[in-house]
């Protein structure tokens, strides 16, 4: 990926260096709607000869499409399985709870410390959420007014981090592992220095990123609330799971004294009798998962690109913004974000089975041959790559989904060939602004943690671990949710500008001055 943005990069110079022999500029217009013979025409024209003339490159803007369901059968399929495994979960879970209930329960004396222990998990919990509140408020400030330091801090702390790892390693005789830290930190500083002129530009993105989700704080708790619904189909999904599968607990009875006289213990094991439902159902929960994920980001790009031109109507938590750009996701645009999901979930299922295979071949009476484990070592690679590259294509085809309705594929074609025309893939290729915001969201759960363990004291240490542990799961599941939406954000301000810059300046006039100027120092050849 670094060598295809290295190779994108030279070529943008060297049309840079041509302009800058015949000491003309490039510039880039605005994008303007065209259609039908005009448009085919546009799209031909990839590239154009630099003259003694400016260089103007055009580029067909899309269009707002009408409100219309599009890719439907997808989302028949998706709610078909969605549903049918909730009704299914609902029925075994019942089943599940009467035989808990029905079981003998066995006589405890500690009932009071464990509600003491419960109740102080509990208290530490609720002060783990509100500090992680405070936090990602106060990361706003941070993002927005020290955009460029935190993104430079983000880069340096990794190295740092490595660096540490790699005298560890050298210093207890792992000689191997700290070589390969030493790597990671060489290319860290590598790349740190290579990218540094790109650093203004990523964190004027940001800024524009964190302003538009600041003034539309109700897709936060949109997400949210998808986030639960999700976690309560999780639960039904594996009581699902455990009652089409026949899957149970078996255990050998042997006789008490022969286990007293060869030392042995009930062995047992998971009898699946119906194995094969496993497969659809991993598949269910791959494809799950992505939508309620895409839902999300799809809405983020509608909220954003309405506060981009029309920020009259994304002003407020829940603005017409808000509202619409929700309701598109869930209606007209669901059947498209159900059809790049489930691309996604095919990948996914089948590096599920190589790695089952993988493993049964290590964990089987008989190992697998060389030839047989290097082919599965090279499949599960190659699947997990596509996967990486269709997650990457998503990310910017449901961006034209959310801003314009496009149907799937045509909003895979629009985006790749904007930023084809435009040059711009070397700017997606840049990875600054999501290192800095899971930085960033690692930073506020390790503190939110912390803090929050000052307001509990537990009398066993034990569970005073347990409390970090838990604290900064939650928290870092609410500050990657946060930080998601910021990421979603940016991504779409990218793509708003690339298509439309004057926009952002009759309507964002301090965001479009940040950016210009960004601009201006990474590519001072290249003026819109």
């Amino acid at each position: 990926m670094e060598e295809d943005s290295n190779s994108l990069l030279t070529n943008l110079l060297e049309d840079a260096e041509k302009a800058k022999e015949s000491d003309v500029p490039i510039e880039i217009s605005e994008a303007t709607p065209t259609t039908g013979e005009d448009q085919s025409q546009s799209q031909s024209q990839s590239q154009f000869p630099l003259t003694n003339e400016t260089v103007v490159q055009e580029w067909t803007r899309g269009e707002k499409q009408p409100p219309q369901c599009r890719d439907m059968p997808y989302a028949i399929f998706f709610l078909a399985q969605f549903c049918s495994v909730a009704i299914y979960g609902t029925i075994s879970f019942s089943s599940f709870a009467q035989a808990v209930g029905s079981a003998p329960q066995g006589n405890h004396d500690d009932d009071d410390d464990g509600n003491q222990v419960l109740h102080d998990l509990s208290l530490s919990a609720i002060a783990t959420v509100v500090t992680t509140i405070l936090f990602l408020l106060l990361s706003f400030v941070v993002l927005t007014r020290f955009g460029k330091a935190f993104i430079t801090c983000s880069l340096w702390t990794s190295i740092a981090f490595a660096t540490l790892l790699a005298a560890a390693a050298f210093a207890t005789g792992a000689v191997f592992v700290g070589v390969l830290c030493a790597i990671n930190a060489v290319i860290g500083c590598c790349y740190a220095i290579a990218v540094k002129k790109r650093i203004p530009f990523a964190a004027a993105n940001l800024n524009a990123g964190v302003s538009a989700i600041k003034v539309n704080m109700g897709v936060v708790l949109i997400s949210l609330c998808s986030g639960l619904i999700l976690f309560v189909w999780m639960i039904l999904w594996s009581t699902s799971l455990v009652g089409i599968t026949g899957a149970k607990q078996v255990c050998t009875d042997k006789d008490a004294d022969d286990n007293l006289y060869y030392g042995q213990k009930d062995q047992c094991s998971l009898d699946v009798p119906h194995s094969g439902w496993v497969f659809p159902w991993v598949f269910f929960l791959f494809w799950t998962q992505q939508v309620v994920s895409n839902v999300i980001h799809t809405t983020v790009a509608g909220i954003v690109s309405t506060w981009y031109f029309v920020p009259a109507d994304a002003n407020g938590c829940f603005s017409p913004a808000v509202r619409d750009s929700t309701k598109r996701s869930l209606t007209s645009s669901f059947g498209s974000i159900c059809f790049g999901s489930l691309l996604v979930a095919i990948i996914q299922l089948l590096d599920f089975i190589v790695q089952t295979l993988r493993r049964n071949g290590r964990n089987g009476d008989r190992q697998q041959g060389g030839a047989a484990a290097l082919l599965l070592c090279c499949l599960d690679c190659i699947l997990r790559l596509l996967q990486d590259v269709m997650e990457y294509f998503n990310k910017w085809a449901f961006i034209y989904v959310g801003v314009y309705g496009y149907d799937y594929l045509t909003a895979g074609k629009n985006v790749m060939s904007l930023f084809t025309h435009r040059g711009w893939t070397v700017v997606i290729n840049d990875n600054l602004v999501r290192r800095a915001l899971m930085f960033m969201s690692f930073t506020v759960a390790v503190f939110s943690a912390m803090v929050s363990l000052l307001f509990v004291h537990f009398d066993d240490k034990s569970f005073a671990g347990a409390s970090f542990t838990s604290n900064f799961g939650i928290a870092l599941i609410l500050s990657f949710t946060m930080m998601s939406i910021i990421d979603s954000s940016v991504s779409t301000v990218i793509v708003c500008f690339g298509e439309a810059p004057d926009e952002l300046e009759a309507n964002h006039q301090t965001h479009n001055r940040e950016m210009r100027e960004a601009w201006n120092e990474v590519y001072p050849m290249v003026r819109f």
